[in-house]
Parts: C-alpha cells; structure tokens; sequence
C-alpha cells in the first residue's frame, strides 16, 4: 500500500512539474515590458540631447554672427545673428521661432547700460538665449499635445576691444 501511494503522488508531481515551454514563453514577455520603456527613455534622452547641442551651437553662431557684424550697425547685426540660429536649429531638425530667441546688449557691472547705438564698444558683450520645447519621443506622430521639456542656452560673446566697429567691423 505504501508502493502505491509513492508511485500516485509521484505521478501527481510529476504531472505538475510539466510546464516545458513556459520558460520562452515568460522570457518573451518580460523583455518586452522591460525594453519597450527603457528603449523609449534612450529615445527621448536622444532627443534632449540632440536639442542641447542645437541649441547651444545655436546661441554661439548668433552671438559670434552679432559681434562680427561690420560697421556695428545692430539692424544688420541682429538679422544676422537671427539667421545664424535659425540656420543651426534647423541643421538640427529643431523649429525655430523669433519668439524663443532674444539678443540682448550688456556692459561692465557698474557701468552705465549701453544704448542700442552704442553696444558696438570695448567692455560690452551681446547675450544670446535661445529656448526650445523637445516633445516626447512618438506623441507628434500620435498627434498628442503635451510631454514636452524646455530646454534653453545662453551665451555670451564679447565685443573685440581693439576694433573700430565705427569704420569696418573687427
């Protein structure tokens, strides 16, 4: 009687014990549920990435196109440095609006604040800031608003002290 009662709970654990198969199956779904939100985390880190270096190579080219610009005429100066990052942000595959971007004229702490004729001198400097929205990865082609992140750069560029912006630009 004990032989027959070892030989019926064997076949019983035996017959729980057969899941061949399951492995693959469970393997599957946990890597997806777990590579389907780290790969869209690496996306959108890509995209943060790609829109700080935008923007950073954005605010550089303007504030050197505004300081480079001859005669220190700041209506050309401006377009220039507007075009500069408008061309950067979209070798980037970023918008460019007018409303993210400001230049904006400064001087030596202390001093008088320089007046827009006179921001082509010694000891000023033109400060670039450029802001951009970076959407989550996939909404855009989804259509759906929202999940965005604000990136912005700033940047400054002095005007050469020994130039005569008066005549010819630096």
């Amino acid at each position: 009687m004990r032989h027959t009662l070892r030989a019926r709970l064997g076949d019983r654990l035996h017959v729980a014990r057969d899941d061949d198969g399951t492995a693959l199956v469970e393997f599957f779904w946990l890597g997806i549920l777990l590579m389907v939100p780290i790969t869209y985390a690496i996306l959108f880190a890509f995209q943060v990435q790609r829109a700080v270096f935008a923007v950073t190579e954005a605010t550089r080219s303007a504030g050197r196109a505004y300081v480079s610009t001859p005669n220190g005429d700041t209506t050309t100066a401006g377009d220039r440095a507007t075009t500069a990052a408008s061309l950067t942000m979209t070798d980037h595959g970023l918008p460019f609006t007018a409303a993210n971007f400001t230049v904006t004229c400064m001087s030596r702490p202390g001093s008088d604040p320089p007046k827009a004729d006179t921001c082509f001198a010694a000891d000023h400097w033109v400060r670039v800031t450029v802001h951009v929205p970076v959407q989550l990865p996939l909404l855009g082609a989804l259509h759906i608003n929202g999940g965005t992140v604000g990136v912005g750069g700033q940047h400054d560029e002095l005007f050469d002290k020994y130039a005569d912006y008066a005549t010819n630009g630096p």
